[in-house]
């Protein structure tokens, strides 16, 4: 379209000059610049220019001539639009308004990372395993009494069987947390005199569930790798308050053997206690962090002597953008006797802890 207006403008304009040197004076309007009229439509903006009849050809001349090729070569070019507004419309109103809407990529990377948004939830499911290196103490049940004190060997040949995992969840800076973990062990000792063997056997199972709440404080909770470097600040501090209640399920069977003749007794407890902790981490990297997590729990509460407490010291590696591996040791102790002493449950172990944690 412009390019044939812009021929347009160059016809008149050349026969308007012919046209000077025979007939009167005469003013011609003609197109010589582009805006916008209302309704969005473009329209040419005339401009008058006036030859004089039988004027000779003179410098002024040319120069009107001049005026009128340069703005039929702006018209040809397409640069004519950014021209003073019309009725209130502007070739930069329109220049804007058409512009191409932002592409879905570019959206896509202006959006919030899911993983970095505190509003919605998150969990980790962290299944895990301590491997005991030593595990002593004593049972009493009905007044007889046991000790025991197992190596890795030992214990490893007396485990019937294990589970433990630890559920999190997250919002905002809130905490839900449920760590389960359970042992089944069977342990006996044989002695052989000439008169007779003697045996003893200790067989417990331990279930130790715990619930709590915890709040988040210090740098942002990390829920995923992020897919490149995030040039945080490093070395980052939080902290994160633990408290809630702990059950424990105790039952054990202590037996003994004298040749042929065998006594076994048994007694379990179960109960509820108040548990306080807390976990404070250090992030040294986006993929690593070393932590300290602690709790202790009973307080003599529910029971003539009644205390737990655990300890952690360990780190985390991010292996994949929503798998991380920790490793750290496990120091574990508990003291249980009720209320007549009838039955008592003493134990300590420590050892390596490993894990895997997978974030959703």
């Amino acid at each position: 379209m412009y390019k044939r207006l812009g021929d347009l403008v160059v016809f008149v304009a050349v026969f308007q000059i012919a046209l000077s040197f025979s007939c009167p004076a005469t003013a011609l309007a003609i197109p010589t610049r582009i805006a916008t009229a209302p309704g969005g439509q473009l329209a040419a903006v005339q401009e008058s220019f006036v030859f004089p009849r039988q004027a000779p050809f003179s410098v002024s001349r040319l120069e009107n001539l001049a005026k009128v090729s340069t703005s039929a070569q702006f018209l040809k070019s397409g640069k004519g639009l950014d021209t003073p507004a019309v009725d209130g419309f502007s070739a930069q109103k329109i220049s804007q308004d058409s512009a191409p809407p932002p592409s879905a990529s570019q959206a896509a990377s202006e959006a919030i990372d899911p993983s970095e948004d505190s509003n919605r939830w998150h969990f980790k499911l962290q299944p895990y395993l301590t491997i005991p290196i030593s595990t002593y103490g004593n049972v009493t049940v009905g007044g007889r009494t046991t000790n025991y004190d197992l190596g890795l060997g030992s214990l490893l040949s007396a485990f019937t069987f294990t589970a433990s995992a630890r559920v999190e969840s997250w919002v905002d800076n809130l905490g839900f947390i449920i760590d389960a973990y359970y042992v089944k062990l069977d342990a006996a000792e044989t002695v052989s005199l000439s008169v007779a063997d003697i045996g003893t056997s200790l067989s417990f199972q331990q279930g130790i569930y715990d619930f709590a709440l915890s709040y988040h404080l210090g740098a942002p909770a990390m829920f995923r790798l992020p897919d490149k470097p995030s040039n945080k600040p490093f070395p980052l501090f939080w902290f994160e308050p633990i408290v809630g209640t702990r059950l424990n399920s105790l039952n054990s069977t202590i037996g003994f053997r004298l040749g042929s003749q065998s006594l076994s007794v048994n007694s379990g407890r179960t109960w509820f206690e108040p548990m306080v902790g807390a976990k404070v981490g250090l992030q040294l990297s986006d993929p690593v962090t070393l932590w300290l997590r602690g709790d202790v729990s009973g307080f003599g509460l529910a029971g003539a002597q009644d205390l737990s407490w655990n300890f952690l010291a360990g780190g985390d590696l991010w292996v994949a953008p929503t798998v991380s591996l920790q490793l750290a040791y496990r120091l574990y102790e508990i003291d249980y006797a009720n209320g007549d002493s009838t039955f008592v449950f003493n134990q300590s172990f420590n050892g390596p802890f490993v894990a895997a944690t997978f974030n959703f």
